[in-house]
């Protein structure tokens, strides 16, 4: 479901802020900055149909991906 606001003009917008803002969070905790990615979807990757309030915010969350380090 498309969003527009003022601090969020797009889902691109809110969905980068979502991600940059666990991101942040992560390195305050000290997770280091060269092993945290921020990436935004908007709404091309739903889990749910965007149709319903209980779709809508299943797709309203964060994934964590974590990999081996080198």
């Amino acid at each position: 479901m498309p969003i527009q606001t003022a601090r969020f003009p797009s889902n691109w917008e809110l969905s980068s802020t979502r991600a940059t803002e666990v991101t942040r969070r992560l390195i305050e905790r000290g997770i280091a900055p060269a092993r945290v990615r921020a990436v935004g979807f908007a709404d091309t990757h739903p889990r749910a149909d965007n149709a319903s309030v209980e779709g809508r915010a299943r797709n309203r969350r964060v994934s964590l991906v974590l990999m081996e380090t080198r």
